[in-house]
């Protein structure tokens, strides 16, 4: 049972970090929106800093790598969990 959830649960943690990167480098209005949904709801985090620097090309380098980095873990584990399904 332990050999499938682990890679079960990692390919779902993947799939999140490729969302969430994929929406930081292109679409920066919808991630702003999914942050602001599930991460935290105070009115402090609406007004930092770092909102209005979201547009940079540095923000979009750090969401291409997130999403890459989901890409691997996801094919890695799910190649995990075929095998293990064989």
């Amino acid at each position: 049972m332990r050999e499938i959830l682990l890679p079960s649960a990692s390919v779902l943690l993947g799939v999140c970090l490729g969302i969430y990167g994929a929406l930081l480098a292109w679409r920066q209005d919808l991630f702003l929106h999914f942050h602001d949904t599930f991460v935290n709801r105070s009115s402090v985090n609406r007004h930092a800093s770092w909102r209005h620097d979201i547009h940079r090309p540095q923000y979009r380098t750090v969401g291409i790598l997130f999403a890459l980095l989901a890409v691997f873990i996801v094919v890695k584990n799910a190649m995990l969990l075929f095998a293990h399904l064989r």
